[in-house]
């Protein structure tokens, strides 16, 4: 058995991605989004999970952000600012992290679909 899991073929192994519905935000400063993600792996205290997100147009305050989220953008821009006031713009093709701790902003003036990996646990 291999150890690489391609998403389109989660069902083969008992594993499925299902709606969350609309996600938690603590600071919403507009529509929630929705997302679809699978707990994929845990070890040594550590869950990943892996998802698409997307949402319409959306902004959010972030505040200490939870986790550790690596993303790519598949559609749409998002502009992040930090505490700081330094932003960053991504679009598609564009993969970064937001690390765990993270205070700011998350910004999107029309739809964006990323896919994500969250890591929880272990600091």
């Amino acid at each position: 058995m291999l150890n690489i899991l391609p998403l389109s073929e989660l069902a083969a192994h008992g594993l499925s991605l299902r709606s969350s519905g609309p996600l938690p935000c603590d600071h919403p400063l507009g529509p929630p989004p929705v997302g679809v993600e699978e707990t994929l792996l845990t070890r040594n205290g550590i869950t990943a999970r892996a998802g698409v997100w997307c949402a319409d147009a959306y902004a959010e305050e972030i505040r200490n952000y939870p986790v550790d989220e690596i993303m790519s953008v598949v559609a749409g821009v998002v502009t992040i600012t930090d505490a700081s006031g330094e932003r960053l713009v991504f679009g598609p093709g564009d993969t970064f992290v937001m690390l765990r701790g993270f205070t700011g902003t998350w910004a999107q003036e029309g739809p964006v679909t990323k896919t994500c990996v969250i890591l929880r646990g272990a600091a």
